[in-house]
């Protein structure tokens, strides 16, 4: 078991930095049968490895994964609104999966060969470890309440809902699911994966309110990457953007189109709140390099100190429920 692990996490590494990737920002309007995009700007403009985009919901910046003069993955932090970008993190772990946690807006990310789920201070000096697995952490999303969903990289990927303030097993939710978990009503949807590369993949809704997952909608074949905003999930198919109202009927629908800016491999996307700019990662050709990009700010990085501080984490909180600093008992196989 132990080497099966271990080989998990090689195999999660490489395939998360094997690939060059760029995070491209576009102007997104509506046109009245759907978005017209433009005004493409290359925000990472880095010969390597950039990809994992998270927006702010209350600030005009996005989080987003990098390697670049280090020997691992860090934590970059770009001001769309000033057209800044500055490094957050700079230790030897590798690190992925940046979101900003409400209220007290620090960092979570998943962290280090094994993969634990860590909380940043808020000026990125320190972290506290919120959880370590028997099995590392591939995704994740955070519910409030101290509850997390989380990607178990067990030998078959499968989504736990953990609650890090009760030492309690995780609930086992579904087995064999993709990367993308995003928090909907009383619960939280994310893609249960075909058993094969040819069978469709589903996007589901577990429900909390009741305890049970419910089939929303297929996803397009081979597709495990959306954005949900406002009711609606989008996702990118053939480079075109497709949207689908899980309020109305269902239905995927061309809205925008990225092939006249002749990118391909485009996997995750994001937008901001106010659904006027739109962020894709696409696999990196020569020509993105050249593209305009943020103008890198002179502010020294902040340094992770080596000690990892052991204070409790009581103080991010929602609804009164504190997310703690707990070591979480092995899921059952």
């Amino acid at each position: 078991m132990k080497k099966a692990f271990l080989f998990l996490i090689i195999l999660f590494a490489k395939l998360t930095i094997a690939q060059n990737t760029e995070i491209l920002m576009f102007d997104i309007k509506p046109n009245g049968t759907g978005f017209t995009i433009s005004n493409m700007v290359n925000i990472s403009k880095n010969k390597g490895y950039d990809n994992q985009p998270f927006v702010k919901s209350d600030e005009k910046k996005l989080l987003y994964i990098s390697k670049r003069d280090s020997i691992s993955t860090e934590i970059y932090e770009y001001d769309y609104a000033k057209n800044n970008t500055r490094r957050l993190t700079n230790n030897k772990e590798n690190e992925y999966s940046p979101k900003i946690i409400a209220p007290n807006n620090r960092c979570m990310v998943v962290k280090g060969p094994e993969q634990r789920l860590s909380l940043y201070s808020e000026d990125y000096s320190s972290e506290d470890t919120i959880l370590v697995n028997k099995d590392s952490i591939g995704y994740y999303c955070y519910l409030g309440k101290g509850k997390i969903a989380a990607n178990v990289l067990t030998k078959s990927h499968s989504l736990q809902l953990i609650d890090t303030a009760k030492l309690v097993e995780p609930e086992f939710i579904a087995g064999n699911v993709g990367r993308t978990i995003l928090e909907y009503r009383s619960g939280f949807i994310y893609v249960q994966l075909g058993a094969t590369k040819n069978d469709i993949n589903k996007i589901a809704l577990y429900d909390n309110s009741i305890k049970s997952n419910i089939h929303l909608i297929d996803l397009p074949p081979g597709k495990e990457d959306f954005l949900l905003h406002e009711q609606k999930i989008y996702t990118v198919i053939d480079e075109k953007l497709f949207e689908c109202n899980l309020e109305d009927q269902r239905n995927w629908k061309e809205v925008a189109d990225f092939n006249p800016f002749k990118l391909k491999g485009i996997t995750r996307i994001a937008v901001n709140q106010e659904f006027s700019k739109l962020f894709v990662v696409a696999t990196e050709e020569d020509w993105m390099i050249s593209l305009t990009q943020a103008v890198p700010q002179t502010k020294k990085v902040v340094t992770q100190k080596k000690s990892v501080s052991n204070k409790s984490v009581e103080d991010n909180k929602t609804n009164s429920a504190p997310l703690k600093t707990v070591k979480q008992p092995p899921p059952k196989k």
